[in-house]
């Protein structure tokens, strides 16, 4: 009797109704949060496809394994360039077996021109003047004993002009000349023997850094058929990459259902509350002679009353869900509330499904959930 006249009295009272809205309330929003996670799908480009597997956890679908293959033209090129590896590769190895040969060769210019550039200017000036004079020594030696052969055949070896016999006097003025001219001769090779070793160093520093680049142009081939081969491979995980973006919106996709699924419960857990409160108010407006005291209110889900607002989802039929609060000021109003709550908003529900708004005793638009699913 007591069920029998709970229902009768949900009946006349709304309490029943308000029960059977709210679980409906409910059940359409658990049938948003699954619709808000996005299932991950195969992708498809000129570079290549991707495959997704998910499974479902707590009854929301996520991304469990996820594969790539590259296209077959690409993969045609990777095979041409992976069959020039095997002779860049030797390439590189003979080259750097001739770097150690050209490095060689460069430090024995070195070493050459470190000995040219061991013997001061003064030095070098000095030897090249005595080798010459030691080249001219039996000429002038000759040259000596024919013109004294000459003077003395003569009978001139006893005349002498300011002290000096002229035929010698001539020829030592002429050999004074040579030397000079030596001494000139001798300072511009001291200058040559200088560069020349300062050349014969830059050429052995020069071979040193040959050395060293000859391994590394060897290996540009071989590096460019690698970054090639490594640049298709990223062309064809292209769509892998789309789908691990496709996997983290599902991911963040699931964390809002859950959230809604929380949200759906409380709705219905407030549904039943508040129809255990529509039949006490009954019952008592019944006992105190007060006729009826139906009431409970509708929260508004005009945005001038909200603070806090985030896009969480979407639902099927487009509208958005969002996180949100009441601003202070309505808190404590019948309209309002305290804590985070998930709902839409009634200005973009009006755009969307204009019957399912309406406005409230105190001025601001509320909406009636059953309609928006």
């Amino acid at each position: 009797m007591g069920k029998l006249i709970g229902n009768f009295i949900g009946d006349i009272t709304g309490a029943n109704q308000a029960r059977d809205a709210a679980n409906q309330a409910a059940a359409s929003q658990r049938e948003a949060a699954l619709a808000s996670v996005f299932r991950p799908v195969g992708m498809t480009s000129r570079f290549g496809t991707s495959k997704f597997g998910y499974k479902k956890i707590g009854g929301i679908p996520r991304v469990s394994s996820a594969e790539y293959t590259v296209a077959p033209e690409l993969l045609a090129i990777q095979d041409q360039l992976f069959g020039l590896i095997p002779f860049a590769s030797q390439q590189a190895a003979a080259a750097q077996q001739a770097a150690q040969q050209v490095g060689m060769g460069g430090q024995q210019l070195f070493g050459l021109g470190q000995q040219y550039l061991a013997q001061s200017p003064e030095m070098a000036r000095q030897q090249f003047f005595n080798e010459q004079m030691a080249l001219l020594a039996p000429a002038r030696q000759a040259e000596e004993q024919r013109l004294a052969s000459s003077v003395f055949g003569r009978g001139r070896a006893g005349l002498t002009v300011g002290g000096a016999q002229p035929e010698l006097s001539t020829l030592a003025g002429a050999r004074r000349m040579q030397e000079l001219q030596l001494g000139a001769q001798a300072e511009q090779a001291a200058q040559q023997r200088q560069m020349f070793g300062a050349g014969l160093m830059g050429q052995g520093l020069g071979l040193f850094g040959q050395q060293y680049a000859l391994p590394g142009q060897a290996l540009a081939p071989l590096q460019s058929y690698l970054g090639t081969i490594g640049t298709i491979e990223e062309m064809g995980q292209q769509p892998l990459q789309l789908g691990l973006q496709i996997g983290g919106a599902a991911q963040q996709g699931a964390s809002a259902a859950a959230n809604l699924l929380s949200q759906a419960a409380q709705t219905q857990y407030a549904g039943a509350k508040d129809a255990a409160s529509i039949n006490a108010q009954f019952l008592a407006g019944l006992s105190q002679g007060a006729g009826s005291a139906f009431g409970g209110g509708m929260k508004a889900s005009d945005i001038r009353t909200k603070e806090n607002i985030k896009q969480v989802g979407k639902l099927t039929n487009g509208l958005n869900v969002y996180h949100y609060e009441y601003k202070p000021e309505f808190k404590d109003s019948p309209y309002g509330g305290h804590g985070v709550y998930i709902g839409v908003m009634a200005h973009e529900v009006e755009k969307i499904i204009p019957e399912a708004v309406f406005t409230t005793e105190y001025g601001y638009k509320a909406v009636d959930y059953s309609l928006i699913y």
